[in-house]
């Protein structure tokens, strides 16, 4: 069984970082994502997903508007959760009425998306980790990130592998752990453009 879903959110990061969580799962696909609501009402009359992952606070219209019009169109079939960067009791009561299914509170973290999923869909393997992880399984990372976002998106699809992380956010942080116990370290996932650009002779 495949669930389709849509992001919707005017920020494109947070669209394709929920895209590459929902990539590590076969059960779910992506059939579109989009940054307003009317594009959402768009997108739902070229292709029905059966859960759409909207954000609350959309340029052109709120997750509540949104979600009244998709009921409208597409009636109790589609799933909705919406997205909040603040305390979601304050809109619950008004977004249930429209139609809404469920909420997340943002910043989104993996295990909190697939156990949502799961609720709203019933989908047990949407919470298992991804195929063939046993064989990373107890290796340790460093990561080395500076953008708080990205760091925390990529700690939780490691951890989802069951790898140990530990975080650096600049080259010299990075340096300095790697020369006082760099024999731990399986892997060294780095960014390209890293603070500290001039670390770059020590590495050499």
């Amino acid at each position: 069984l495949m669930i389709k879903i849509m992001s919707a959110d005017d920020q494109e990061l947070i669209r394709e970082s929920l895209k590459i969580i929902l990539s590590t799962k076969e059960e779910f696909r992506v059939i579109a994502t989009v940054g307003s609501g009317k594009e959402v009402i768009e997108a739902i009359r070229r292709e029905q997903p059966d859960v759409i992952l909207m954000d609350m606070r959309m340029p052109d219209m709120d997750g509540v508007q949104v979600t009244r019009r998709i009921r409208e169109i597409v009636g109790p079939e589609t799933m909705i959760i919406i997205i909040t960067a603040y305390d979601w009791g304050v809109v619950e009561n008004s977004a249930r009425q429209a139609g809404a299914n469920a909420f997340i509170t943002k910043p989104i973290f993996a295990s909190t998306l697939y156990d949502t999923l799961l609720s709203v869909t019933g989908i047990e393997r949407a919470v298992r980790p991804p195929g063939g992880t046993a064989r990373r399984a107890g290796h340790h990372v460093l990561l080395v990130e500076d953008n708080g976002l990205n760091r925390e998106i990529a700690v939780e699809l490691l951890h989802m592998a069951d790898i140990t992380v530990e975080c650096a956010v600049n080259g010299r942080e990075a340096v300095e752990r790697f020369l006082s116990h760099g024999d731990s370290f399986d892997l060294i996932l780095m960014d390209v453009q890293m603070p500290y650009p001039g670390l770059r002779a020590f590495w050499i």
